[in-house]
């Protein structure tokens, strides 16, 4: 065994009353939101709603740390091969056998921090920024994401430490807390009345564009729902052309 880890289990006097309040505090933000929910139980609460509440015991417990892990993440494209789920939005289109990409939009990844952090005054973040970050994602393969694919590995870098959240409030309330950053899609941020102070930066000098696709298989393109669907997210009168991956 390590002998480092031997020498961190052991706590002085301040560290063990620091332990002990922590947990207590933990304790009555948690019970306090487990309340809020019970008391109003006959009502379904959003993932907004909720995220709102927990904001609320962010800015009154700013110490305690929030999270939530509904356990919703899957593959999302051998789903849809399987035909346990009909569309798929994604940014890296795979060579998948009767599956077809539709392209929908294009956006930027862009980093967000706290106004307290580190790196909230510079004009745009690279790759040497993350070395000692802790970076809160979702929890998919690092090659899915826009800041390890187009940033992180190419440059052969990891950040100290990669924190998996699956909400994005979740993720925005942990930045806002200043536990770490994250880099998000500019249409998630722009979508969300963010209740939060957040620094928003571009990535690299020049920014970093990429395009949004719908996956879908073949045999259901021309379902309605699925032309609807295309309508409504790329804001297109005309279906987009179809982008063969076989």
């Amino acid at each position: 065994e390590d002998p480092v880890y031997l020498l961190k289990a052991i706590k002085n006097k301040t560290e063990i009353k620091n332990m002990i309040n922590a947990h207590i505090l933990d304790g009555v933000a948690l019970t306090k939101f487990l309340f809020w929910i019970k008391k109003i139980n006959k009502k379904k609460i959003t993932e907004v709603e909720a995220a709102k509440k927990l904001e609320n015991f962010r800015k009154l417990w700013p110490d305690i740390d929030i999270d939530i892990k509904p356990g919703l993440a899957f593959g999302a494209l051998p789903a849809l091969e399987k035909e346990e789920v009909d569309l798929v939005v994604s940014s890296d289109p795979e060579r998948i056998s009767g599956i077809s990409y539709l392209p929908l939009f294009d956006y930027s990844p862009i980093f967000v921090c706290s106004p307290k952090h580190r790196l909230a005054k510079k004009d745009f973040i690279e790759a040497k920024d993350f070395v000692d970050e802790t970076l809160i994602t979702y929890p998919v393969e690092p090659k899915r994401l826009d800041i390890f694919s187009q940033i992180l590995i190419p440059a052969k870098v990891e950040p100290k430490v990669v924190r998996h959240v699956e909400l994005t409030s979740i993720i925005l309330l942990l930045v806002a807390s200043n536990r770490g950053v994250s880099v998000l899609p500019d249409w998630v941020l722009n979508e969300r009345n963010l209740s939060h102070d957040l620094v928003k930066l571009r990535l690299n000098a020049t920014g970093v564009t990429r395009k949004l696709y719908a996956a879908t298989r073949d045999f259901d393109l021309e379902k309605p729902f699925v032309k609807d669907f295309i309508k409504l997210a790329s804001g297109r009168v005309k279906i987009p052309t179809v982008v063969k991956q076989d």
